[in-house]
C-alpha cells in the first residue's frame, strides 16, 4: 500500500504525521448538524481555530465562513494577528475541500501560507498535492491560488519534482510548471506593494501565476495598468493585444479582470458591421430601451474601474472603428436606452486582434526561438512594438493608433508551455469523466467515475503537443489531441459486455492510464487501457512521473 498522510487536529496549531492520507475527522460537538450551525452559535469573538477547522471539515459555507471572521474581525482588534499566527491549520481544511473561495477569505483575514515561517511538519503545498493525488482530486487550482498569495515554492525541493521520491508521482506536469514559474517571479518592493494595497490592486500582481507562457507580455500589461491606476490617470486606457489566435489574450483579460475583482465583459466584433449594431438604437428609436451589450455594460459601470474586451477587432469596419475614437479619448458617451451621460474615463479598453501574427512570429524566429525559458521572459520586446505601431497605423489609421497606448505582443508557445497547454485541456477531459455516473434519461453520463491517469506525463505531452500543435491556431491545437484521448477512452470504456450501472459509484474509480505506444521512426501513438493497481516490491505503488519538459 502507498505510504500514507494524516494531519490531525491537535492543540491550536499543531499539526502531526500519522498513516493514512487525509485530515483527520473533527466532529461536531452536537449542538449543532452542520458547519453553518456550529459558527452560528459560537458565543465568542477570541479566534478558536479547531471550531473554524471542525466547521470547514463539516461542510460550511463561504458566506457563513465569511459573516464568522468579519464578527471575529470586528470585535476584536488583534483578530487577524491571531489569525496570521496560529490560523494556518484552517488552510489545510480549506484545501481539502478544494474550494478557492474559502482559501481566499481565510488568506484575507491573516492566515499567511508561507510555510518559512511555521513549524508544522507538512507544507501546505505538499499537502495539497498529496490529497489531490490520493482522492483523484484536481486541486491544481489551489496549488496557483497558494503560489500567487505568497506560497515559497522552495518547501518542495525541485529534486523532488522528477525524481521517484514520495512526492513525485503526485507532482504532475501542470504542478511542476507552477512551481518552476513562482520560483522565477521576483517579489516586488515595499513601495510598490503599499501602493498596490492602497488602490486595491494587489492582485493585479498575481497574473503571472495563473497563464502559461507570455511572461514578457504580461509584464508589460501588469507595468501599464500599475502605473495608469497609481497615478490616477482620469482616461481611459486602452491597450492592443496583438498576435495569432490561441495564445492567450483573451486568457490574459480575463484574468485581469478577475484579480482586479472589476466587471468585465467580452465584445464579440464579429457579430456586428455596423455602428447601430455595436451600441443600439438611439434613444426614442425602436427597441431603443434594449441598448446593447456594450452600450449597457458601459451604462452599468459609469465611473467605475472595468474592462471591456473587443475580440477580432481587426475585422471590424471603419464606420465601428471611428465610433470609438471619442470614448477611446475622454471616456465620454451618452447611453442609447435613455440620453443619459455615461462617465467612461476609468474603463480600460484592451483590443483583441490577430494583425500583426506574421510580424510577431518573424520577430519571435529571428531573435527569440532558441533562447531559453526565462531569457524570453525577460526580453525587451520594444522593437517588435516599433515595429507592430506602424504596421497598425497603416492597417487602423493614425487617429485610432494615437488613442492605443500600449501594444502588447503575445509569442507563439515554446515546445515545453505546449507541453503545458495541453496538460491543461487534459486536466479538463479527467474532471469529466471523474464525475459519478447517471443514468438518468435527462442526463445520460455512462462514461464516468473514472480516474484517468497519464503515464510519464511530461513525456506524453511533450510528443503529442509537438505532433500536433500549429502556431496559427495555439491552443485551439491541442482540441484534437484530447478527442484522440477521448476516443481512445471510450472505445476501451466500451469494450465490455457488463452493463453500466450507477452501483460502480459505491466503489473506488474505475482506473485508465494514457500511455504513448512507440512506433518506427521514433514516433507514438496514443493508447488508453484499463489498470490494474500494482505493487512493487517494497509493497508500494510504482512511481510515474514525466522528465520531457524543463519544468
Amino acid at each position: 500500500m502507498k505510504k500514507k498522510l494524516v494531519i490531525p487536529f491537535i492543540g491550536i496549531h499543531e499539526i502531526a504525521c500519522h498513516n493514512g492520507y487525509g485530515l483527520k475527522k473533527l466532529n461536531l460537538d452536537g449542538t449543532a448538524n452542520d458547519g453553518d450551525e456550529l459558527l452560528d452559535r459560537s458565543s465568542t469573538f477570541r479566534l478558536d481555530v479547531k471550531r473554524l477547522c471542525t466547521a470547514l471539515q463539516n461542510g460550511c459555507s463561504l458566506i457563513k465562513l465569511a459573516h464568522y471572521l468579519e464578527s471575529c474581525s470586528s470585535a476584536n482588534v488583534i483578530f487577524k494577528d491571531n489569525m496570521k499566527e496560529h490560523g494556518r491549520p484552517t488552510l489545510y481544511y480549506a484545501a481539502e475541500r478544494n474550494d478557492p473561495g474559502l482559501i481566499q477569505i481565510l488568506l484575507e483575514h491573516g492566515v499567511d501560507p508561507d510555510q518559512e515561517k511555521h513549524k508544522l511538519c507538512i507544507p501546505l503545498l505538499a499537502f495539497t498535492i498529496w490529497y489531490g493525488e490520493a482522492y483523484a482530486v484536481n486541486t491544481t487550482g489551489i496549488v496557483k491560488q497558494l503560489l500567487a498569495c505568497g506560497a515559497s515554492p522552495q518547501v518542495i525541493p525541485e529534486d523532488m519534482w522528477k525524481t521517484r521520491l514520495e512526492l513525485a508521482p503526485a507532482l504532475h506536469l501542470t504542478h511542476r510548471y507552477s512551481l518552476w514559474r513562482a520560483s522565477r517571479v521576483e517579489r516586488r518592493k515595499a513601495v510598490n506593494q503599499q501602493i498596490a494595497k492602497a488602490h486595491k490592486m494587489t492582485n493585479l500582481l498575481k497574473i503571472p501565476y495563473y497563464i502559461v507562457g507570455q511572461m514578457a507580455s504580461a509584464r508589460l500589461v501588469i507595468d501599464r495598468v500599475y502605473s495608469h491606476i497609481a497615478n490616477n490617470i482620469d482616461e481611459p486606457l486602452v491597450m492592443a493585444f496583438v498576435g495569432p489566435s490561441g495564445h492567450g489574450k483573451t486568457e490574459m483579460a480575463r484574468q485581469l479582470g478577475d484579480l482586479l475583482t472589476i466587471n468585465h465583459t467580452v465584445i464579440p466584433c464579429t457579430r456586428f458591421h455596423s455602428e447601430f449594431q455595436l451600441f443600439g438604437s438611439s434613444a426614442g428609436y425602436i427597441r431603443s430601451d434594449e441598448g446593447s451589450q456594450l452600450n449597457n455594460f458601459l451604462g452599468d459601470n459609469s465611473n467605475q474601474q472595468a474592462v471591456v474586451f473587443l475580440d477580432e477587432f481587426d475585422k471590424t469596419s471603419k464606420e465601428i472603428r471611428q465610433s470609438f475614437l471619442e470614448l477611446f479619448d475622454q471616456g465620454e458617451y451618452m447611453d442609447r436606452r435613455d440620453n443619459i451621460e455615461v462617465d467612461c474615463s476609468r474603463i480600460i479598453w484592451i483590443i483583441a486582434t490577430n494583425f500583426g501574427d506574421t510580424i510577431i512570429e518573424q520577430f519571435y524566429d529571428r531573435n527569440m526561438k532558441l533562447l531559453s525559458d526565462d531569457a524570453k521572459d525577460k526580453f525587451d520586446l520594444t522593437p517588435l512594438q516599433d515595429n507592430l505601431i506602424k504596421g497598425y497605423e497603416q492597417q487602423f489609421g493614425a487617429p485610432f493608433t494615437g488613442r492605443t497606448r500600449l501594444m502588447v505582443p503575445f509569442l507563439p508557445f515554446s515546445h515545453g508551455e505546449s507541453a503545458v497547454v495541453l496538460h491543461k485541456f487534459l486536466l479538463q477531459h479527467q474532471d469529466r469523466v471523474r464525475k459519478p455516473i447517471d443514468l438518468r434519461d435527462d442526463v445520460k453520463h455512462y462514461i464516468g467515475h473514472i480516474r484517468l491517469g497519464i503515464e510519464q506525463d511530461g513525456k506524453f505531452c511533450s510528443q503529442v503537443s509537438e505532433k500536433y500543435y500549429r502556431k496559427g491556431l495555439g491552443a485551439r491545437s491541442f482540441l484534437r489531441a484530447v478527442d484522440e484521448v477521448q476516443d481512445r477512452l471510450t472505445a476501451e470504456y466500451t469494450n465490455s459486455d457488463d452493463l453500466v450501472t450507477e452501483d460502480t459509484n459505491e466503489g473506488p474509480l474505475q482506473s485508465y492510464v494514457a500511455r504513448l505506444i512507440k512506433k518506427g521512426n521514433e514516433s507514438y501513438d496514443v493508447g488508453v487501457f484499463k489498470e490494474e493497481v500494482e505493487e512493487d516490491d517494497d509493497g508500494e505503488d510504482e512511481a510515474m512521473s514525466g522528465t520531457e519538459t524543463d519544468f
